[in-house]
């Protein structure tokens, strides 16, 4: 599976410490474009003081300080896979000595896990200081925020706190695995516009996951039948959503959106083509998302 280029991050600073799509606008617009359509699908925005503000708490939440938190636990799990730090299993050379310890025990081996820690943060401190501090305190900032838009808000934040903790300091293999960098973030941001202004319900979170796959399958670009996959079958679902919503026309508009991504697949063969098909295909997501927001708030 293709990955990003080790400089991206260097390069550009992305919402999420990722980009969703390698060219703009969608490469940091992906995520408040689904918190809108989260909102949108909520059906239960109105012009009033009140919902602009949650809207604003909602934005600022979900963008910057979300995006911080996950963009700095990503940049920590970048320097930990660069071998700046002692590697799994490696004892420092020297274990700080405490009273009546025998080699092998449990002070001993708390005593070495500790040197660990020092030892990996004298080393990690230049470059992973300043991704702490914005860890630490978009953490505290987006727990205070979600905290003005209810009880759901709160448990969505903090579920995405704890993955982008999990990104940063656990040695799970898995959790470094693109759909968790692309498709967790703007699943999570979709549930938040939805729970920021109305209880979630089983369609918007179908959806939301739905589209979420989408954007990891256009993440994938050296496996064309794969990434096609991930792109298509989600779609299928959205539209059988939308049949059962009895919403046969936004179906229809849904399914001929999504049908460049077949058109164009052969674009995905080469790298210089993948920009033209990304920059082709993103508006198309873009406005099937806001149109299956708009169907799911239609009541008949």
């Amino acid at each position: 599976m293709e990955t990003m280029p080790s400089s991206a991050l260097d390069d550009h600073e992305y919402l999420y410490g990722q980009a969703f799509y390698p060219v703009t606008p969608f490469s940091w617009l992906a995520p408040l474009w689904s918190f809108l359509c989260g909102v949108i699908a909520s059906a239960a925005w109105a012009w009033t003081s009140n919902s602009v503000l949650r809207l604003f708490w909602g934005l600022l939440l979900t963008g910057p300080l979300l995006g911080t938190v996950w963009g700095a636990g990503t940049r920590i799990r970048k320097h930990a896979q660069q071998g700046d730090c002692l590697p799994d299993g490696a004892e420092p050379k020297s274990i700080w000595a405490l009273p009546y310890t025998l080699i092998g025990s449990t002070s001993y081996r708390f005593a070495a896990r500790l040197c660990f820690l020092v030892t990996w943060w004298r080393k990690a401190k230049p470059v992973v200081s300043r991704a702490l501090v914005q860890l630490i305190t978009g953490t505290v900032f987006a727990l205070a925020v979600a905290a003005q838009l209810g009880q759901q808000s709160i448990a969505i934040t903090a579920l995405g706190l704890v993955m982008a903790y999990a990104i940063g300091f656990s040695r799970w293999q898995w959790i470094a695995h693109p759909v968790i960098f692309i498709a967790v973030p703007l699943c999570l941001a979709w549930l938040l516009g939805h729970a920021a202004f109305a209880v979630l319900n089983p369609l918007s979170i179908v959806v939301a996951a739905c589209f979420a796959c989408v954007f990891y399958g256009s993440f994938i670009t050296n496996q064309i039948d794969q990434g096609l996959i991930w792109q298509v079958m989600p779609q299928a679902v959205v539209i059988a959503v939308l049949l059962a919503c009895n919403q046969p026309v936004v179906a229809a508009a849904v399914t001929l959106l999504g049908s460049p991504q077949l058109l164009l697949a052969q674009l995905l063969r080469t790298r210089e083509q993948r920009g033209k098909y990304f920059q082709a295909i993103q508006w198309h997501v873009a406005v099937s998302m806001l149109l299956t927001a708009l169907a799911l708030r239609y009541k008949p």
